[in-house]
């Protein structure tokens, strides 16, 4: 077996009423490196990444704008990141304002035991209690397991709720008015999975089979207008968004939206899109500089069947505890918010 040098946990807290406020950037999160690292460990990671992106401007075609501006975003924030750790004075005030925010934070973390990671949290809210579903990966197979949060924050042991022979991820939740539905990710299956409740949490049924031979990843459905929105990546350009939408979300018919293929630094889903502050917000991945860095929360201003538009209105990093690299799931429902976030443990 490979020795794991890192671990994804869950974090979970009331949020602040203020999701907007600008963070601090984790520096030792870019250059993958731990808080107590030396010098000569920032000159190791920092030419391993150049070496690392450069292999890949060799293999890309930098006439791609688009390209060229997510290679430039990941070299400047390496660069930026090396800069300020390596020279003595800009760490140590550096290091003071990321020690005030590790030692404010309020999450309370939930620790998967030593032979697993949880990742992928979704919130759900069913009548007085609050459901914590999540991948729970035992470093082979991912299942989703659910844990269940009452209003005085307590919380049940995992339960495992649904297991294929297949790995599962991100398991979205969402209702209409007479069912709650489940949509993990199933891409190791060939297609996008639709689950419904039979006995909610614990038992579920399939229900529809969707886009059958691609490989999808962290699918999110809403409605809005009378329209069920399906929001996915398809493929492994983890940069790309597609959208569908269908007006009987029991048909199976899903059409495609004109934005699809348009080219995004950051497009893959990070966590449901949600309402706050009369925004509906769609949460993001940010893989520049490296997969799942911290998460974008985008604000959707246009979303019809024939336009798309959105903003970017805020980041959120991993700078809550020592030796976080990544963050890479945001979740909210009523007053909670949980996020993962990956460490490094060696």
């Amino acid at each position: 077996m490979r020795r794991k040098i890192y671990k994804y946990n869950l974090y979970l807290k009331k949020h602040n009423n203020n999701i907007y406020d600008k963070e601090l950037e984790n520096y030792y999160s870019i250059l993958g490196l731990k808080n107590d690292c030396i010098s000569e460990d920032i000159k190791t990671n920092y030419k391993h990444y150049c070496n690392k992106i450069g292999k890949q401007l060799v293999k890309s075609d930098t006439s791609n704008k688009q390209l060229a501006h997510i290679f430039d975003t990941i070299l400047g924030s390496v660069d930026k990141a090396y800069n300020i750790l390596l020279d003595e004075e800009k760490r140590k005030k550096y290091d003071i304002e990321l020690n005030k925010e590790i030692e404010k934070t309020d999450y309370i973390e939930i620790t998967a035991p030593n032979n697993r990671y949880y990742a992928d949290p979704h919130l759900f809210k069913f009548c007085s209690k609050t459901y914590l579903f999540f991948e729970d990966y035992d470093y082979k197979k991912g299942i989703i397991s659910c844990i269940v949060i009452d209003k005085d924050m307590n919380m049940t042991k995992p339960v495992k709720v649904l297991e294929k022979p297949y790995h599962l991820s991100f398991p979205y939740i969402f209702k209409d008015d007479k069912f709650i539905y489940m949509i993990p990710e199933t891409s190791q299956n060939g297609c996008i999975e639709l689950y419904k409740a039979t006995r909610f949490p614990y038992k579920w049924i399939l229900f529809q089979r969707l886009l059958k031979g691609k490989w999808a990843s962290d699918t999110v459905i809403i409605e809005k207008n009378g329209i069920w929105w399906l929001f996915t990546t398809i493929g492994t350009n983890i940069n790309n968004l597609t959208i569908l939408y269908t007006y009987d979300i029991h048909s199976g018919i899903w059409h495609g939206h004109p934005y699809n293929n348009t080219n995004k630094i950051c497009g893959r889903m990070a966590g449901g899109i949600f309402r706050y502050d009369n925004k509906l917000i769609r949460p993001v991945q940010c893989s520049c500089p490296k997969y799942g860095y911290c998460v974008i929360l985008y604000e959707i201003e246009i979303l019809s069947r024939t336009e798309y538009k959105e903003k970017e209105l805020t980041r959120k990093y991993s700078n809550w505890k020592k030796y976080l690299v990544g963050t890479h799931t945001y979740s909210i429902s009523g007053d909670l918010v949980v996020v993962d976030a990956k460490e490094r443990i060696i």
